[in-house]
């Protein structure tokens, strides 16, 4: 996309959440090297969700290339799901527990509602915290420029698939 940091191809993210995505984003990179990237998609067209979110995951390089804290936050609006994926430099910081009481809390009943503005705008709002509190960084008092929207990491998951890429590449 335009903006690396929001992507969203079935419509249903503001121009006021989309801004304060990047706007949020640009003072977690600045500060601690770690990305939050919203993506929603009509549909992974059959794909399973986790398989599909690892993928971009990976394709993207979400988060510090030596931190490996990237976190994607990914909506498919008609197949009525979402996944969050969080960087193996994450695991511990922002646990798959932890993860699933903010499901639960922030992105579940909006989406329940098919409020995926708010649920998208609420779920990153709480990753966003909780990864502002592990690294001990103040999101509100960063004045800098916008950062680049650039891919900061590499691929962090053992399936990444681009040993196939490479071997379709080479023949």
């Amino acid at each position: 996309p335009d903006t690396f940091y929001v992507l969203d191809t079935a419509g249903v993210i503001t121009p006021a959440t989309r801004n304060h995505i990047i706007s949020r984003n640009d003072a977690l990179f600045a500060l601690c090297g770690a990305q939050v990237v919203v993506v929603c998609v009509p549909s992974t067209e059959g794909m399973g969700i986790s398989d599909y979110t690892l993928q971009l995951f990976n394709k993207w390089g979400i988060g510090s290339a030596e931190k490996n804290n990237g976190v994607l936050i990914l909506l498919s609006i008609s197949d009525d799901n979402y996944w969050i994926l969080q960087g193996k430099g994450l695991e511990d910081l922002l646990s798959s527990g932890t993860l699933k009481q903010m499901v639960n809390a922030d992105l579940e009943p909006h989406f329940a509602k098919k409020e995926y503005d708010a649920g998208a705008k609420a779920m990153f709002d709480s990753v966003c915290a909780h990864l502002a509190s592990v690294y001990n960084v103040e999101l509100d008092t960063w004045s800098g420029a916008p950062g680049p929207y650039t891919q900061g990491g590499t691929d962090i998951r053992e399936d990444s698939g681009d040993t196939l890429d490479i071997f379709i590449w080479a023949i």
